[in-house]
């Protein structure tokens, strides 16, 4: 065989790689591999994340809330500025919506979210995150349905007529405790509360109807409430029946009783009555009624009597159903508004009744 066919049937044979390439093809692959291993289970990992978070919220939660280091009857440790021992806590109120202003029994129903905040260190879990894990990996905060498993404010109000708290289909409740101790109780409630008026301006008045709340049993050795700073009272979007609100004013307004002094908060809506609806109903139709009645000058006397009795029983009749809808009270309403009706109705009367005045 010639060295020329030699080298061709060399060059058939598969040859044998290198070392080198070997090695190469080797990490190419594991490199491959570490790609799809990151990019495939991430959902899954994201699963399993969260899983563990839940574990770890509820090994959290045993161990804050065990009976050996925590009571719920022992209300929390006062804050490291607090000179006097008592437990501050901070109140915000959402008022979602007010659909009853009721003049006649001066009370008015509005439901709203109670927000209280306070401190509590028996609650802190923030040493339980280790050094090693991330932000993602650890609770921003715990959250409890179940409110009775931790001490609560004993907060009333003052002025509540009747209340109601919300179920359907959960309580609407809840408690949210923060790493570094810090408590959140959040309630939805209903609520009809006095409104005490003063109806001498009808119908151009201005009325002042307040929500108050207080400590029930602790006093101000014990507790006491503050006005959330930012935004004490929200009223987002708010519509009210027949009144617009002009302002919201809070302040706080301890009371003092036999039994001691009580923490006291107030917030006090200043509602203007929407004139628009008694001069449509009320004040338009008076005013036709005497334009009316003027026709009477240019008719037979017979046919002049009989539409002024017409016109004052008009006016009479439609002065009580104003006043059904208002409470009896010792002082006159809209002073002005009832003088202008009693003259004209006397300047009436002695139009109709005295033969010397046609």
């Amino acid at each position: 065989m010639s060295i020329t066919s030699k080298l061709f049937a060399e060059s058939l044979l598969p040859r044998r790689p290198s070392s080198s390439s070997s090695c190469k093809c080797a990490v190419l692959i594991g490199i491959i591999f570490i790609t799809v291993l990151l990019l495939m289970p991430a959902p899954a990992q994201a699963q399993r994340r969260r899983f563990l978070m839940r574990q770890r919220e509820k090994q959290i939660l045993d161990i804050v809330l065990s009976n050996t280091t925590y009571d719920n009857r022992i209300r929390p440790s006062p804050l490291l500025n607090s000179t006097t021992g008592e437990t501050q806590v901070y109140v915000n109120l959402l008022i979602r919506s007010v659909s009853k202003i009721d003049d006649f029994a001066m009370e008015y129903s509005v439901q709203l979210l109670l927000r209280e905040e306070w401190y509590d260190d028996r609650l802190k879990f923030e040493s339980f995150r280790s050094s090693q894990a991330s932000t993602s990996d650890f609770p921003p905060y715990l959250t409890i349905v179940d409110t009775k498993r931790v001490w609560m404010p004993d907060i009333f109000f003052i002025n509540e007529k009747e209340g109601r708290l919300h179920g359907i289909i959960k309580p609407n409740e809840y408690v949210r405790i923060y790493p570094d101790g810090n408590v959140l109780f959040s309630v939805r409630i209903s609520l009809v509360l006095a409104c005490p008026m003063d109806l001498q301006f009808f119908p151009m008045d201005e009325q002042t109807c307040r929500i108050a709340m207080a400590s029930y049993g602790l006093t101000t050795e014990d507790i006491v409430f503050h006005w959330k700073v930012e935004e004490p009272v929200q009223v987002p979007n708010l519509t009210l029946p027949r009144f617009n609100l002009q302002a919201v004013k809070t302040y706080k307004d301890d009371r003092t009783t036999n039994t001691g002094t009580y923490s006291t908060l107030k917030a006090d809506f200043v509602l203007r009555r929407n004139f628009s609806y008694y001069m449509t109903q009320l004040y338009i139709p008076c005013i036709m009624l005497v334009i009316v009645s003027q026709v009477s000058f240019y008719i037979a006397v017979p046919a002049r009597t009989a539409l002024g009795i017409t016109t004052l029983l008009t006016m009479a009749t439609q002065s009580a159903s104003i006043n059904r809808s208002l409470p009896p009270v010792s002082y006159t309403k809209s002073g002005k508004h009832d003088k202008t009706h009693a003259e004209m109705i006397h300047a009436r009367m002695t139009h109709v009744l005295d033969p010397t005045s046609r």
